[in-house]
């Protein structure tokens, strides 16, 4: 999780949203753990526009399959 997130500034926006949603099924079956998303700073500075996108679509995935 966290190369692809860390790499998330080098791949186009189709490819972002795909792996957006796939990390968002993992997180929801309990495929992978949540400290995986401990890393993360949600600052201006340490975020890039592809990063927010990426989170975005992330939380909103998770949010959905949790039926919220």
């Amino acid at each position: 999780f966290l190369s692809h997130y860390n790499n998330i500034f080098n791949q186009e926006a189709n490819k972002i949203r795909n792996l957006a949603n796939l990390f968002a099924h993992l997180f929801y079956r309990k495929a992978i753990d949540w400290s995986i998303l401990q890393p993360i700073r949600l600052t201006p500075d340490s975020t890039t526009a592809a990063a927010r996108m990426f989170l975005k679509i992330l939380l909103k995935g998770i949010a959905e399959s949790l039926g919220i």
